[in-house]
């Protein structure tokens, strides 16, 4: 499957051409994009499309920090139901971790992953696969998109622990110190932004979650989209849709997919799991969903995922994230 590129995203280097008194209209379609597909929110550009036309703006402009500088043309619609969602977090921490969840929409080749050592949590990129002669400029926009996002959330005075990049030291770092406004570290293994864990579980002023209620199920179904080659994404799908009409087994899973049970187990066994594991993942996820950002009754939240006993349902949430359902959402 071919990687893609959300075409709305393509608006920020619009923004920036037309600061810098370049036509963008003009010259996206000289790169041979379409403008107006930058207004569709579903649009997308292969990947490869768009790396070459960042290339083309890269050589226009002369200019080492635009990737940096993008960061003053985003806008928060530009990202749709990405960044209004993330923004709409409870907290940081949980921001980080939507925008790992749902980092294809954004770009399919994206790779952040989120890990946590000590005190800190921290937010990397794996550039593989990327051409090197933009690895600077890329790595740069998708940093200043994170931090677009997480201030739209956290406020305009939020900063990082640290922030490390994979490129050598430029000469001038002013517009890095002005962005991050944390301790900064180059020539490193990846792209890292951290976060004490103290301010990335602060509650947010941004808190929406009428919001996340109504985004992250068409967010799971874009992704699943997207990524509709990913046989493990279908099974999850169909077991979300499944949860709906009660517990979802194994026969009623393999019948959505015009397959037998015992092709469905093979192609998981295939992929390293199983049906009951990505079962669990499902529940699990979306208990922390439920339990985290509504006010649903913790009984209902537990038939919703197929347990027919909320007893059932506290013991398994106990087990999932170390709290009782009561005392995690009481964290809110």
């Amino acid at each position: 499957m071919a990687s893609t590129f959300l075409a709305s995203d393509l608006r920020v280097l619009g923004r920036l051409l037309e600061a810098r008194g370049i036509d963008s209209r003009s010259f996206f379609q000289s790169c041979k994009l379409d403008p107006d597909r930058m207004n569709d929110p579903t649009g997308r550009f292969d990947t490869w499309d768009v790396w070459t036309t960042v290339a083309k703006v890269s050589e226009q402009l002369e200019d080492p920090d635009i990737g940096l500088e993008s960061i003053r043309y985003q806008r928060l619609t530009d990202h749709h139901l990405f960044g209004i969602t993330v923004a709409a977090s409870a907290t940081i921490q949980d921001a980080l971790h939507r925008i790992v969840r749902y980092q294809h929409i954004e770009n399919t080749t994206m790779n952040f992953s989120l890990d946590q050592a000590g005190d800190l949590v921290h937010l990397r990129l794996d550039t593989a696969g990327q051409p090197d002669s933009l690895a600077r400029l890329l790595e740069d926009w998708r940093a200043s998109t994170v931090m677009f996002v997480l201030r739209v959330a956290g406020g305009a005075n939020f900063n990082p622990h640290s922030a490390c990049f994979s490129y050598p030291e430029p000469n001038d770092t002013q517009l890095h110190q002005a962005l991050f406004r944390c301790p900064l570290t180059f020539d490193a293994d990846c792209l890292t932004l951290s976060f004490d864990q103290e301010t990335a579980n602060q509650q947010l002023d941004s808190d929406n979650k009428a919001i996340l209620l109504a985004n992250e199920p068409l967010l799971e179904r874009f992704v699943a989209q997207l990524t509709k080659d990913d046989f493990r994404s279908q099974v999850r799908m169909a077991i979300i849709d499944e949860l709906a009409a009660g517990y979802p087994r194994d026969e009623n899973i393999a019948a959505t997919l015009n397959m037998s049970v015992r092709t469905m187990q093979r192609k998981l066994s295939e992929l390293g799991t199983h049906f009951t594991d990505v079962l669990t993942e499902v529940r699990h996820e979306l208990a922390e969903r439920y339990v985290g950002t509504t006010d649903m009754p913790i009984t209902e939240i537990g038939l919703m995922l197929g347990f027919a006993e909320t007893s059932s349902f506290s013991r398994a949430f106990k087990r999932w994230t170390g709290k009782s359902p009561g005392d995690y959402r009481a964290r809110r």
